[in-house]
């Protein structure tokens, strides 16, 4: 095996069809859909730790 083969075999590369660019992050960490789901899970978590203080019982949402 050739030393230029060698580094070309373990390089990875995207398809070209892939709307992902080679300088964009390869997951889904702090992308605004991320980041919308995070805010409604979090309000969801508020709410029902609010009503269960309320009530003083554990809700089953």
């Amino acid at each position: 095996m050739k030393k230029d083969q060698q580094y070309i075999e373990h390089e990875i590369n995207a398809p070209v069809s892939s709307s992902q660019s080679f300088d964009e992050p390869k997951s889904a960490h702090s992308t605004p859909v991320t980041e919308k789901y995070v805010k409604k899970r979090k309000a969801k978590a508020e709410k029902q730790t609010n009503d269960e203080h309320k009530t003083g019982t554990l809700l089953n949402i």
